[in-house]
């Protein structure tokens, strides 16, 4: 069962590290296509992939992440014993506190005001400098979540080796 639990961590890991190469990727589309209609289409095609990508990604460590602690019988922000994992429970806490108090709720209103540019009289001339405005912001937080996913996969790759003078 365990093997099943490493096997889903593994793969909703990869959902949502593959979250922040769309982003960015995308990202990078929709600032060239700027003042077009295409940098709408591009703005809505982020924010549904992120929802996607993130539910599957986050939801799949959520599970799969304390399945696995318990399993094994590991203890929860051990710091004395288990420095790594805590860290890396600490740093998920944060993650979510990021996605759900600031994240999700921007998301929302940018979809929102997507639509109703995208609805607009002159949707053809691409998003408002507001919108962009609001967008970049939303993809600095992403890219800042994205780097604690990052550090947290190497907490969890490389944690024999970070702290192997630890008794």
């Amino acid at each position: 069962m365990y093997t099943i639990f490493v096997i889903l961590h593994i793969l909703s890991a990869g959902i949502w590290t593959g979250l922040g190469v769309v982003m960015i990727l995308a990202n990078n589309f929709r600032q060239r296509a700027a003042g077009t209609l295409g940098e709408l289409y591009l703005m809505r095609m982020t924010l549904i992939c992120g929802s996607v990508m993130g539910n599957i990604g986050g939801i799949g460590i959520l599970i799969t992440g304390p399945a696995m602690a318990g399993i094994d019988h590991q203890p929860w922000f051990a710091f004395e014993t288990l420095p790594w994992l805590a860290l890396k429970q600490v740093i998920f806490m944060i993650i979510l506190g990021i996605t759900f108090a600031i994240y999700v709720p921007r998301s929302k209103r940018i979809g929102k005001r997507i639509g109703e540019e995208m609805g607009g009289a002159h949707p053809a001339g691409g998003a408002s400098a507001e919108l962009r405005v609001m967008f970049d912001k939303l993809i600095t937080i992403g890219i800042i979540t994205q780097g604690l996913v990052l550090l947290n996969i190497i907490l969890g790759k490389w944690q024999p080796t970070l702290w192997a003078g630890l008794p």
